[in-house]
């Protein structure tokens, strides 16, 4: 389960409320560049629960080299935040479920 209270506006960065459930393997959130669903994927972050966690993001079609965190910060049925901002040139993320990630992901957009 996942709230997300998304906005583009100066001030508190997107976020979402989740719990880890290992019924529900994987959470993804992308930010698109456009409309259609092919278009390209500024940022894309995937939670697969119970394994890890995968950064990425996708211009003109080609998979750019990804992030692999191993191991599972998230226990199941544990709430935990994600927070991403959306900055200029930059994605950063922060979450309180693990200090070793404390440091910012910057993609190029």
């Amino acid at each position: 389960m996942c709230q997300m209270w998304p906005t583009m506006r100066k001030g508190p960065a997107p976020h979402a409320l989740c719990f880890a459930f290992s019924m529900s393997p994987e959470l993804q959130v992308d930010f698109h560049t456009g409309t259609q669903e092919d278009s390209d994927i500024a940022f894309s972050f995937r939670v697969y629960f119970g394994n890890c966690v995968v950064m990425n993001s996708r211009q003109f079609g080609d998979w750019k080299s990804e992030e692999k965190y191993e191991g599972m910060p998230f226990v199941d049925g544990q709430p935990f935040e994600l927070c991403i901002s959306v900055l200029q040139n930059e994605y950063q993320r922060a979450r309180e479920w693990n200090r070793d990630l404390e440091t910012s992901m910057t993609e190029k957009h």
